[in-house]
């Protein structure tokens, strides 16, 4: 019997918009984290304007590695109005698409976060700002222009704190 590496789970903390939520990830090889890097490095830049381009970008990559989450939503009927039931977002590309942007960023941000700051040995679980890769208090982020582009939510985003 071979070895399997284990996958990412990540966590919000309590009091988090997105705590509750599980989303369970493949682990970055080094070719998927440059390019989910340059993804958020491009959407923080701006996107240079194309703001839905890079929105694409970004549920490309993460559907590439969206294992599972527990999301759900509210069912609604033909006239949109609630049922009062729920049920399970598909963990895709399409259901990524329902997301919002503070949604898709948190998750991105939380990944890349996640990926590398998992300490040889630890548990499999890791909440976004939990620590680093060399053990030290994670640092803010360098990007200004993350809080320009999420206004009101910036606090949504599952980076560093």
């Amino acid at each position: 019997m071979g070895y399997q590496r284990t996958t990412l789970l990540l966590e919000w903390p309590e009091g988090h918009e997105f705590h509750g939520l599980e989303v369970r990830m493949r682990r970055l090889s080094i070719g998927r984290l440059t390019h989910a890097q340059e993804v958020a490095d491009r959407l923080s830049e701006g996107a240079g304007g194309d703001i839905g381009k890079a929105l694409g970008e970004v549920a490309d990559v993460l559907a590439d590695g969206l294992l599972s989450w527990n999301l759900e939503e509210e069912v609604r009927d033909e006239h949109g109005e609630p049922t009062g039931e729920v049920e399970p977002v598909p963990a895709d590309r399409d259901g990524l698409e329902q997301q919002d942007f503070a949604m898709l960023i948190a998750l991105l941000l939380g990944w890349l976060e996640v990926a590398v700051s998992v300490p040889l040995g630890s548990k499999r679980r890791s909440t976004p700002g939990d620590g680093s890769a060399n053990g030290s208090p994670p640092q803010p982020p360098a990007e200004e222009s993350w809080a320009s582009l999420l206004g009101e939510s910036q606090e949504s985003i599952a980076a560093p704190a």
